[in-house]
């Protein structure tokens, strides 16, 4: 690829690269109120007003027989959670009925709307984390792709660099050295065609090999199934020698343990023997 092309690629990468990082830099934490799930909500009942008056106005008179409740449990007392009886004798019963349908539908509506602000802000937290993570993958993409073309730049100017050398001669020695002699013979010509064929062949080199970068990660994913194959197996191999080596030291350690205890033996019985005699 040309190299004023290469140049421009690698601009518009980075300026993408960096664009990328800015945003992902101001979405560190997610705006706005929907994510406050830590606040306290407000009971339906309170927050909303009732109809029919102000908000400071008394509960309607309600001519509910309550006498039988309080001869039943005595004087002061109240009955918690106890179902509303109404009076059928009284001419506000039809009134009653209605306001106390309209509170529990208000109650009701209340509480779907406190439901699905809930639901809103966790569909708002997905999104955005779905769309962190994209813009995540975006840059890895970028930067390795910018990583493969500065590489690919790097290439060019190293063949570059070492076809300007081919004028000049290279010493053998490391690191190598290119110099001009002041006046050219038959040696200094022989030594310059052989830094040329060294170049050539260094050039050969530098473009045969793959130069691409992988991150750090696929990479290693990729190695550790041969790793702890060749692990396996150098193992398996190792255990198998070992036990060989073992399995035959011990057969050529058991006729040497019975040729000293048979010599033992017998240095035991010459000298009862000379004992005797004795």
């Amino acid at each position: 690829m040309n190299e004023s092309r290469l140049r421009q690629e690698i601009r518009k990468l980075v300026t993408e690269q960096r664009q990328l990082n800015r945003r992902l830099q101001q979405q560190r934490r997610p705006p706005g109120a929907l994510f406050s799930f830590d606040r306290k909500e407000e009971s339906p009942a309170t927050s909303l007003p009732q109809k029919g008056g102000p908000p400071d106005a008394s509960p309607p008179q309600t001519g509910l027989s309550q006498e039988p409740v309080q001869a039943a449990l005595g004087n002061g007392a109240e009955v918690p959670g106890e179902r509303p009886t109404y009076s059928f004798e009284g001419e506000d019963f039809q009134v009653e009925k209605r306001a106390h349908k309209q509170k529990q539908q208000e109650e009701r509506v209340a509480q779907k709307l406190a439901m699905s602000q809930k639901n809103i802000a966790k569909i708002a937290r997905l999104e955005w984390e779905e769309r962190r993570q994209q813009e995540q993958l975006r840059l890895e993409e970028v930067s390795t792709e910018l990583a493969n073309k500065e590489n690919e730049l790097m290439r060019l100017h190293l063949v570059k660099h070492y076809k300007n050398m081919e004028v000049f001669i290279g010493t053998e020695a490391q690191p190598t050295l290119f110099w001009s002699p002041a006046k050219w013979d038959d040696t200094t010509r022989r030594l310059q065609e052989q830094t040329k064929l060294w170049i050539r062949t260094k050039v050969e080199h530098i473009e045969e090999t793959d130069y691409t970068y992988r991150p750090q990660g696929a990479s290693a994913g990729r190695d550790e199934p041969e790793r702890a194959e060749s692990k396996t197996e150098s193992e398996t191999a190792g255990a198998g020698e070992e036990r060989t080596a073992a399995h035959s030291a011990e057969d050529a350690s058991e006729p040497q343990v019975d040729k000293n205890r048979v010599s033992e033996d017998s240095d035991e019985a010459r000298d009862k023997s000379s004992e005797k005699k004795s």
